[in-house]
């Protein structure tokens, strides 16, 4: 790959629901009882947070088995659903 990357899957579960389960799948609830706060903006927020703090640990990681992790700082544009497929024809296109 010309960017190695890594990819995580989990299953958030968030718990203390006064009404249906009292235990069910919640991204935000579940970052919380870590300790990551609750929503502020969109950049401000558990998951970033929870992501800030994965990418310290795994660098750490890395380092310590002689790894040196390299942030290459690519700064993307965030497009609409159609923008971004107006995009990937014209790249297609020029295949």
């Amino acid at each position: 790959e010309a960017t190695p990357h890594l990819h995580i899957d989990y299953i958030p579960i968030g718990e203390g629901y006064k009404q249906g389960l009292k235990r069910r799948n919640s991204l935000s609830k579940a970052l919380e009882a870590q300790g990551l706060g609750k929503h502020v903006s969109q950049f401000d927020n558990g998951a970033v947070r929870w992501q800030e703090q994965e990418r310290e640990v795994l660098a750490e990681l890395g380092r310590l088995y002689g790894f040196e992790i390299v942030e290459q700082g690519v700064q993307r544009e965030h497009l609409t659903v159609s923008e971004y497929k107006k995009l990937v024809k014209q790249t297609e296109k020029k295949r």
